[in-house]
């Protein structure tokens, strides 16, 4: 017919492939442009089409207009609107095909599922392409002039705020090369109706520079940083922002973000520790100095595996500048320099942990004091590798560790205090491990009574430390109660003593009690702690200790002034007056009857010893979470208080909330000895056990969760690890006992006992586990004491 006739070819790829794969279009037209599906019948066409090439892609751009590429792809997000390309009439194909690849991947490569283009298109025609060149645009479409403006209007709010972000990430510093390959990941399918999915992904990009200006401008979201991690954004970032946010990640110290930093700190602290080494030693440092320490051993594992150990002990080392921070970290440092360092045998590697030593003298007596816990040759080993570092205060330390041990003087306990109190707590607590003691105890009192009235603060330090120490040696334990009476405290062994031990105990009490170095105002202390010990004692909890009191006080008033003499006798008989029937020796009997006439007891108001009311108890008693001790009147009265609100049936929470409201825990010991006389008290009254186990729970969890003090929080802590594990121990030995030696066959177990035994197994292993990693929580407690089965729904054991 004479007419020109053009051959159209269709080629269809999935998606699937292409988004496996990145192509451009060149590649794509240079691959299929001389087929033809003649030649291929029914069977796929396979092609090898090369992967998308962002640095082509990049270079494109340049030449043909960078400003107009980056309009021209931002029009494309305009709803309903079409793209037209004008004045390019004298471009060859493979130019505006190079034009169209450059325009899409400055998007998400998911648009392309809905992307229309082509290189040529008639003006008068009407079509829904949605990226085209033509002569001139039609009214409908939005215009762009080659190499020139496409003018991005501000009322197309996703239009205008993707062109924005798009120039400021070029402008920031990010190569086109890098946008275009970020953005070919994104396979997504997309419509251009959802044009903010485009704007979102450009945040993405943006968010690593963002997060890390926030982390400059010490206004860090934790979030942000934790996301650039887990999306593996980090890598997009300069090498020293890496380690500035994984800095920032360590810096929290929280036990959440473990995982992570394991993770990463080697992929990024590859060529260059030293920033995140100073994170750790910065983070450690934080957790460590405080009065209520934490566990850093995480952060010394991440040391080691950048090599810089001895570097992260050295900054660890050095003193807080507050004493109280001092305090609570020195013996989690000591357990680390023990292990790290003296166990391993490697004390030759650690030159700049024993510089940093010599800064911090109590740190060097802390060590000590836990090298005289372990064995004898690393004790040895740690004593040569620290006296370089000052021997003067090491001294004292070489007299009552050494082999021949002798007893230091006053004046070497005055130069060991001129370092720190801590450094003289240190010395008696490695003489107590040493079972010598009894070589410091006297220098220390001299160089006490030297230093005239004690604060209150210097008070309760010395009470409380005195208190620690667990001596083997029953003389030294009444020496120690002495001391603490000399302190305004008061006796911390006298009613737990052995009976067989008893004897020792009162020796080593009254020859203390007579040492003629005693100031006055300890002496005050001694006489008014003992006669306000002996009066407020409750006999009824120490049965059979009437007696052996009484021959203690027998003893105390031989030499005493009659007047200090009448304190105590009248103290003593005060308390005796309530439970005269607890005195079983007919001589002490004689002597009470006599001392009642010659000193009538005190008729001041006192809390009375709590009678159980008679109500038949629940089932059969319980024993004793703890061992007896004796209870203040602060015990009895919040103990009172929380039964009293039991039997008038108000619930638990309007207790603690009084309780922490006027803050009647005052002390970790008070709190703990409040727990378990709350527990034994309420089954007393016919409680069940389950209930009593509840109430008690409750109570410890407001007092671990800080409601009375952080300070009592940590120091109930730190009772409740001294006290019972021991007493754990006892009741797991007891079942023992029975079940090897206590019947003919194995000890007869049910069901419900093997699960609580399993349970106690379970959970034992798990604090176990959890001991090793800062700041964790328990994420169960034992059902043993619950109410229902083990797979009761209802139950909640969480913590």
């Amino acid at each position: 017919m004479g007419r020109d006739i053009a051959e159209t070819r269709y080629f269809c790829v999935p998606y699937r492939q292409l988004s496996a794969h990145p192509v451009s279009y060149v590649e794509l037209y240079e691959a299929l442009k001389d087929l033809s599906p003649r030649d291929h019948g029914s069977q796929p066409i396979r092609v090898q089409v090369p992967e998308l090439d962002p640095g082509r892609l990049a270079a494109d751009i340049a030449a043909l207009g960078e400003q107009t590429v980056r309009e021209t792809a931002a029009l494309l997000l305009i709803p309903r609107r079409a793209v037209c390309v004008v004045r390019a009439e004298q471009t060859k194909l493979l130019e505006r095909l190079r034009f169209l690849d450059a325009v899409i991947s400055l998007l998400p490569y998911g648009y392309r599922t809905r992307f229309t283009a082509s290189t040529w298109t008639n003006s008068a025609t009407r079509h829904r392409i949605r990226l085209s060149f033509a002569r001139r645009a039609r009214d409908e479409t939005q215009p762009v002039i080659w190499r020139g403006s496409g003018h991005v209007p501000h009322d197309e709010a996703a239009a205008f705020a993707y062109l924005e972000r798009l120039d400021a990430l070029l402008t920031g510093g990010r190569e086109p090369s890098w946008i275009i390959g970020r953005l070919a990941a994104e396979i997504e399918p997309r419509r251009f109706e959802d044009s903010t999915h485009a704007v979102q992904a450009l945040e993405r990009l943006e968010r690593p520079r963002l997060v890390i200006e926030r982390i400059r401008a010490d206004d860090g979201d934790p979030a942000e940083v934790r996301e650039l991690l887990d999306s593996g954004q980090i890598i997009d970032l300069e090498p020293d922002d890496r380690r500035k946010a994984l800095g920032y990640l360590i810096g929290l110290g929280e036990h959440e973000d473990f995982p992570r930093i394991e993770h990463w700190l080697p992929i990024i602290a590859k060529g260059d520790p030293a920033l995140l080494v100073d994170s750790l030693i910065d983070t450690a440092k934080r957790l460590l100095w405080a009065p209520s320490s934490r566990r850093v051993r995480h952060y010394l594992v991440w040391a080691e595996r950048l090599a810089c150990t001895d570097r992260f002990l050295a900054g660890l080392i050095l003193s807080p500048a507050r004493r109280e921070d001092l305090e609570g970290g020195l013996y989690g440092l000591a357990e680390m320099l023990y292990e790290e360092v003296i166990a391993t045998g490697q004390t030759s590697e650690y030159g700049q942990s024993l510089v940093a030593l010599s800064q911090n003298p109590a740190a060097v007596c802390e060590l000590i004091a836990r090298l005289a816990e372990g064995r004898a040759p690393h004790l040895r080993s740690g004593l040569d590798w620290l006296t370089p570092v000052k021997p003067e205060l090491t001294h004292p330390f070489h007299m009552v560790l050494a082999r021949s041990p002798r007893a230091p003087s006053r004046g070497d306990i005055e130069i060991l205090a001129g370092y720190g109190r801590n450094c003289v707590r240190a010395l008696l607590g490695a003489a107590c491990h040493r079972r010598r003691l009894h070589l410091v105890l006297q220098p220390f009192i001299e160089w006490l009574n030297t230093r005239g009235p004690l604060r209150p603060d210097e008070q309760s330090y010395w009470a409380e430390r005195l208190g620690d120490l667990n001596p083997d040696d029953p003389a030294m334990r009444g020496a120690l109660d002495v001391l603490r009476l000399a302190t305004a405290a008061l006796p911390n062994a006298m009613m737990n003593v052995a009976t067989r031990d008893w004897a020792h105990y009162a020796d080593g009490f009254v020859n203390h009690w007579e040492i003629e170095v005693w100031n006055p105002g300890n002496r005050a202390h001694l006489l008014s702690g003992m006669s306000t010990y002996l009066r407020g004692m409750r006999w009824q909890i120490h049965s059979g200790r009437a007696d052996d009191v009484l021959s203690l006080t027998e003893r105390l008033t031989e030499r005493a002034a009659p007047q200090d003499a009448a304190q105590l006798i009248q103290a003593l008989v005060t308390s005796l007056s309530e439970a005269p029937d607890l005195t079983s020796d007919p001589d002490a009997r004689d002597w009470l009857d006599r001392m009642r006439r010659q000193y009538p007891p005190e008729t001041v108001p006192r809390t009375k010893f709590m009678e159980p009311p008679p109500v038949r108890p629940h089932g059969s008693a319980a024993p004793p979470l703890y061992p007896p001790a004796r209870l203040g009147d602060e015990v009895e009265t919040v103990v009172g208080r929380c039964i009293a609100a039991f039997h008038h049936g108000q619930p638990f929470e309007w207790v603690l909330d009084g309780l922490a409201r006027t803050q009647a825990i005052a002390s970790g010991t008070s709190a703990l000895q409040v727990v378990g006389r709350l527990y034994d008290g309420l089954i007393t009254f016919g409680t069940p056990r389950e209930v009593a186990y509840d109430w008690a729970m409750a109570l410890a969890d407001r007092v671990v969760g800080g409601e009375f003090g952080q300070e009592v929080a940590a120091d109930f802590h730190r009772e409740v690890r001294r006290s019972s594990l021991f007493e754990a121990m006892f009741r797991i030995n007891l079942i023992a006992t029975v079940a090897d030696q206590g019947m003919e066959r194995p000890l007869d177990l049910t069901d419900d006992d093997r699960r609580h035994l399993k349970e106690i197994r379970d959970h034992t292993d798990l604090m176990l586990k959890k001991s090793t990693q800062t700041g964790s929580r328990w994420a169960r407690r034992p059902a043993i004491l619950r109410r229902g089965d083990a797979g009761d729904p209802e139950r909640d054991d969480r913590i």
